[in-house]
């Protein structure tokens, strides 16, 4: 496995260092960007094919902006960029030249202000402002696998989502196994050199919608084009917002119904931005990443990092799916300090039948 490790050296060195190291231990081929720094054609054109040709692209996220290639070197009327957020950017399928690509999977970690606090490092106000601006942005765009506080605390978080055990591999699948019972303590028996290990929880990625490019009259109808502000819905968007952040339930489900049109999608993704704001990982599950996370194993040792809003559109086409997944969170206690809240929103709902019978219905042991 190809991987391309992104930080400013600045504020990561050490971290990059660290991780560079665990993965390579556990089989990657990681590369950094000081790698590039020789050879024919420029840094951010050596950037852009690698990552083009990697499986995956771990990034790290801090206030420091780092160096940036000249003017010359990026497309004309792209915005300033340092070097670390065009590896964002390559992984998301930009290119310097053409149109753009297949995204990588990406995995972005922020980090926490007590680490910033301990690493912090002198630049000039116009550079953290773009930077600053940046990282809300990546925010907002869904992808955040966690935060750190600490280089141990990064490590745990990258060798938990970065590696599966590969049981196509014949002597994996061959070796001797060890029943385990427990408190979810994990003890793994290996034979042989060169093996891989995974100690991976399930995990879920969430949608943000940006705002929708509108290329004629009828797109001012979507949701996402948010071509005007959000008018007369103030007190249900406090209601919710209140409902997400009360302390007296670590998980807790709501739904919204309403006719097409009424308005649900858009009070929700005004909701996702506040949330976000605030510092939650907030956005809406995709109809293909319910069934994929499903398909993992042991959902009730699924564990989100921080408060977390989960919005399921047309709820109505995953009723049976999600009455799968409540009955596994039904076996999670939660944490009150990272609440977990699922918003609903469909066009109808019969409390005695159809979806809502398949979601919410008790289901015997």
């Amino acid at each position: 496995m190809k991987i391309f490790l992104s930080a400013v050296s600045s504020q990561f060195k050490d971290c990059r260092e660290k991780l560079r190291s665990d993965l390579s231990a556990v089989g990657a081929d990681v590369v950094v960007q000081e790698d590039f720094q020789q050879g024919p054609g420029s840094l951010l054109e050596k950037l852009e094919q690698y990552i083009a040709g990697c499986d995956r692209v771990i990034a790290l996220v801090g206030d420091v902006y780092g160096y940036e290639p000249e003017e010359s070197a990026r497309s004309l009327g792209t915005a300033r960029r340092s070097y670390s957020q065009w590896e964002v950017f390559f992984a998301q399928g930009e290119r310097l030249v053409g149109p753009p690509q297949p995204e990588k999977a990406l995995y972005v970690y922020f980090a926490a202000p007590k680490f910033l606090t301990g690493n912090a490092v002198d630049q000039r106000v116009e550079v953290a402002t773009l930077q600053s601006d940046f990282a809300s942005a990546l925010r907002r765009s869904g992808k955040d696998w966690g935060s750190f506080k600490s280089l141990d605390g990064l490590r745990a978080l990258v060798l938990r989502d970065g590696f599966r055990l590969d049981d196509r591999d014949p002597q994996l699948r061959d070796a001797p196994c060890a029943a385990v019972r427990g408190n979810q303590n994990i003890v793994v028996q290996i034979a042989g050199d060169g093996n891989r290990v995974d100690i991976h929880h399930p995990h879920l990625s969430l949608l943000r919608y940006g705002h929708f490019t509108v290329r004629d009259d009828i797109g001012l109808l979507y949701a996402q084009a948010r071509a005007i502000p959000l008018f007369g819905r103030d007190e249900t968007l406090q209601s919710l917002e209140t409902w997400a952040q009360s302390p007296n339930s670590s998980i807790s489900i709501r739904v919204i119904v309403g006719g097409g049109g009424s308005g649900k999608t858009r009070l929700a993704m005004d909701l996702c931005d506040r949330l976000s704001d605030a510092g939650w990982h907030a956005g809406f599950l995709s109809a293909a990443e319910l069934p994929r996370f499903l398909a993992q194993q042991n959902l009730v040792t699924w564990g989100w990092s921080r408060p977390t809003l989960v919005v399921i559109d047309y709820a109505a086409a995953r009723g049976q799916a999600l009455g799968i997944w409540l009955k596994e969170l039904a076996g999670n206690p939660g944490e009150s300090d990272k609440p977990l809240r699922l918003l609903l929103l469909e066009r109808h709902a019969d409390p005695k039948g159809g979806w809502w019978r398949d979601a919410f219905r008790p289901r015997r042991r």
